[in-house]
């Protein structure tokens, strides 16, 4: 670490702050692979159980602006929740393990339940992991989808985890007989579709 690194993290460390970040925002963007705990799991939370959090630093750090951690709930209550921070920032040098924070339940990311008591049952979630295959040039050239259709799924076998679904995205138009494309997970092309 240089001499100018160690400055500026003596002055966030002295004078920087932090803040919690809404995940909701996150999850209505990203709604097929961004998943947050149900209302029902994180109303069962007690005190002693651990809860993921996404805080950002004020000013950013030189590598993360932002990092994930947990925190052991210490009070519920209307106005807020109380916790520890139960682990220690790899870039956030305002912030130590044992930190207080207040936060609201909707800042919730992730939770584990202290001892053996019974989880709620999380919901199922569809996950779009099923596979399609794109044109290459659609993926990596920025060429425009030109024809999509569903065929019969034919890639891969019995046992894969994700199959196909049968969707086909064709981006050039001049050979419509072999695609040249590769599998694709769905979901990356829900979320981020390369032809916009």
């Amino acid at each position: 670490m240089g001499l100018k690194h160690r400055l500026y993290n003596l002055r966030r460390r002295a004078f920087g702050s932090w803040s919690i970040d809404d995940p909701r925002p996150i999850q209505a963007d990203a709604p097929y692979t961004y998943f947050l705990p149900s209302a029902e799991r994180i109303a069962a939370l007690r005190p002693g159980d651990l809860v993921k959090l996404v805080i950002r630093s004020h000013p950013p750090g030189p590598e993360w602006d932002a990092e994930r951690m947990w925190a052991e709930v210490e009070n519920i209550a209307p106005e807020g929740w109380t916790g520890a921070l139960a682990n220690t920032p790899c870039d956030m040098p305002q912030l130590r393990e044992g930190s207080r924070l207040t936060f609201q339940p909707f800042h919730i990311i992730d939770l584990i339940y202290e001892g053996d008591r019974e989880a709620q049952p999380e919901l199922p979630r569809r996950e779009y992991w099923d596979r399609c295959m794109v044109d290459s040039c659609v993926l990596d050239e920025g060429v425009p989808v030109y024809y999509i259709y569903r065929d019969e799924p034919d890639m891969g076998g019995e046992d894969d985890k994700y199959p196909d679904s049968g969707w086909r995205i064709r981006g050039d138009y001049r050979d419509l007989k072999g695609l040249s494309g590769f599998p694709c997970a769905a979901g990356r092309l829900i979320i981020r579709p390369p032809w916009l």
